[in-house]
């Protein structure tokens, strides 16, 4: 299997998860629903018991008849094993401790997944052998797609396996998280060690405790500063490119709006668009499934999208002044037109133009 035919089962998978996952309340219907196509995307025939055993007895100790939910063989052996929980399942300490008692006791396995049919936890026995690691080596969320895992999840397919690559993808990918979170926890905190090296090149005098103290959130905005910048600039280098792309000065906003800040908590959606909102909402059923219409709050104004995407808003409410407020609608080329409203039943004279907004998606 290609990676672009993988890719695609993938988002699909992760369609009809979104779609049905509201009407799962149990590990079996989890299993059915989502588990077990999952395994039939990389390749495992569920129906076939010589590659994929329900219920696969693991003994631990004195424990007898102790049972994983999946085993997935190879030439009769056991290379992987699967423990299911219910959509909705927090995957705990309590959730991974069961899994590695049937790990530790089967020592061809050297793949384990612990999953919930959304979220897939990955582990090896990187740090000593048939000793289930304490952390997972991959994360694969399916409501939270990586692409860069796609390719990692691909070497763990039945046509590609290798126990050897796969062991050694797995370690570069828990080197790669760990040194990931070790920037992610020095961008929001940044260690004293961290910050004496930047102040090293640019202090001539003694790095006193005052001085790294006075540095600290110095370096931490430079770091967002420069984040935010690379962000832009890659974004509107694609765009630039993309001759096709009609849209940027949506995307840009929205770019602007999404990039690390730190006053996200001054974000307030107020009672009058919220009742806003529900006046769309109440135009735009007759064309769209009211449970495909979103709002979602920015600094400077609050938005109502279809299908929670950024880059598909229909309107946009400008309600902060208290002298006038505005509500947007798009038209063809998605250019945003504002219009002047003095109160909120205004609205119902928009009804074409939003209408003509939602129709740019449908």
């Amino acid at each position: 299997m290609d990676l672009l035919e993988l890719k695609d089962r993938i988002n699909g998978l992760s369609a009809k998860i979104r779609e049905l996952k509201c009407h799962i309340d149990t590990e079996e219907g989890t299993k059915a629903t989502f588990i077990n196509p999952f395994l039939n995307l990389l390749g495992y025939d569920t129906t076939d018991p010589r590659i994929v055993v329900f219920e696969y007895t693991a003994d631990v100790g004195l424990k007898k008849g102790e049972k994983v939910d999946y085993a997935i063989k190879r030439d009769n052996e056991v290379i992987m094993l699967i423990e299911a929980k219910k959509v909705g399942c927090e995957l705990d300490r309590n959730k991974s401790n069961q899994l590695l008692r049937y790990f530790n006791v089967t020592p061809t396995a050297r793949i384990a997944i612990l999953t919930n049919g959304i979220r897939y936890e990955f582990y090896s026995d990187l740090d000593k052998n048939n000793i289930m690691d304490e952390k997972p080596f991959m994360i694969f969320d399916f409501e939270n797609i990586e692409d860069a895992l796609i390719p990692e999840l691909q070497k763990l397919a039945n046509d590609s396996f290798n126990i050897d690559t796969a062991l050694s993808a797995a370690q570069g990918l828990k080197h790669l998280r760990q040194i990931k979170q070790i920037i992610k926890n020095e961008v929001q905190n940044p260690s004293e060690n961290f910050i004496k090296f930047f102040v090293s090149q640019i202090w001539e005098g003694a790095i006193r405790s005052s001085v790294i103290e006075d540095f600290k959130p110095k370096v931490k905005a430079a770091f967002n500063q420069y984040l935010n910048e690379e962000i832009v600039s890659r974004v509107q280098n694609i765009t630039r490119d993309n001759p096709l792309s009609n849209d940027t000065s949506i995307h840009n906003e929205e770019l602007n709006e999404n990039i690390i800040e730190d006053n996200s908590n001054l974000i307030e959606t107020t009672k009058e668009e919220l009742e806003a909102f529900m006046i769309v909402k109440s135009i735009l059923r007759q064309i769209i499934p009211v449970d495909k219409i979103f709002i979602r709050d920015k600094q400077s104004y609050c938005g109502v999208l279809y299908e929670d995407n950024n880059r598909k808003p229909l309107c946009r409410f400008y309600f902060n002044s208290d002298r006038v407020k505005y509500i947007s609608t798009f038209d063809e080329e998605r250019k945003e037109i504002k219009h002047k409203i003095e109160c909120l039943d205004d609205i119902y004279n928009l009804s074409d133009e939003l209408i003509k907004s939602a129709n740019l998606y449908l």
